[in-house]
């Protein structure tokens, strides 16, 4: 069973954002992926665990221990990070492929680095970014920036690093064909 780590917010209760996220754990399940997260039983963490598990899945959640005590119950399994760097390595580590939900600060860190990664050549898992109602249009148009400047390398093709969806039907039949 393959792995895919989702990066989203431990904060928002809106409820376009609870479907979105309802909607990709129910395709991850039939699709016969099991979830790794940030491990929080609070916002659309929860939901998306909680949603996971409701539909058989496979939970695994992976926090810090200065977070355990908001950490979601009743896992598949729970790994305690020392800190923020060891939790994104093993974030990484766990997954054969990413999905980027629209999220706050952890989540752009957590893409970001993912990217970078991919970038340097660490791992060549595929990466998706969410773009729910052009959440990250001002992502896409900074890459395309930084590659007109040349702050990227003139060979780099920005769908060599990641790829950008309108839908969580879009991410999972990518990853699912990518994973083949």
């Amino acid at each position: 069973m393959k792995n895919i780590a989702v990066y989203l917010s431990a904060y928002s209760n809106d409820e376009n954002m609870i479907d979105l996220t309802k909607n990709l754990a129910r395709l991850m399940v039939e699709q016969g992926f099991s979830l790794v997260f940030g491990g929080s039983g609070t916002g659309l963490m929860k939901v998306l665990a909680d949603t996971v598990l409701n539909n058989k899945g496979k939970v695994t959640g992976i926090t810090m221990e200065s977070l355990k005590k908001v950490s979601m119950p009743n896992l598949t399994e729970l790994i305690i990070a020392i800190d923020l760097n060891e939790r994104k390595q093993l974030l990484q580590k766990h997954a054969d492929a990413f999905i980027a939900l629209p999220g706050g600060n952890g989540t752009l860190d957590e893409i970001i680095q993912t990217i970078e990664e991919r970038k340097q050549g660490f791992h060549h898992k595929p990466i998706v970014i969410l773009n729910y109602n052009g959440f990250y249009d001002p992502l896409l148009a900074q890459y395309n920036k930084m590659k007109d400047l040349g702050f990227l390398p003139k060979n780099q093709n920005l769908d060599d690093l990641f790829v950008f969806v309108d839908t969580s039907e879009q991410a999972i039949k990518y990853i699912h064909a990518t994973l083949k």
